[in-house]
């Protein structure tokens, strides 16, 4: 069942403690903090900042307990909320 708007046909779940860094080949992350959520073929940010579109991007996520997991990642979408 899905409820009204909601597009995703995967279940997202949330783990506690669970780190994301997004890189773009530069030394520094251009995000690091905690996912919003997970599921199969995605994870969703919260980000005061704009992520790149660029084909470079690599994320890390890291669960606990667990080996961090490292992938190139993609820009699906972005919606960036206007300063009041």
């Amino acid at each position: 069942m899905h409820t009204f708007g909601e597009r995703r046909n995967r279940t997202r779940i949330s783990i506690p403690q669970a780190r994301v860094e997004v890189s773009d080949g530069t030394e520094e992350p251009i995000f690091a903090g905690e996912p919003r959520d997970l599921c199969s073929d995605g994870v969703g940010l919260e980000s005061v900042q704009e992520l790149p579109a660029s084909s470079s991007t690599r994320i890390r996520i890291s669960l606990p307990g667990q080996e961090p997991i490292e992938s190139k990642a993609q820009r699906m979408w972005q919606r960036l909320d206007e300063e009041p």
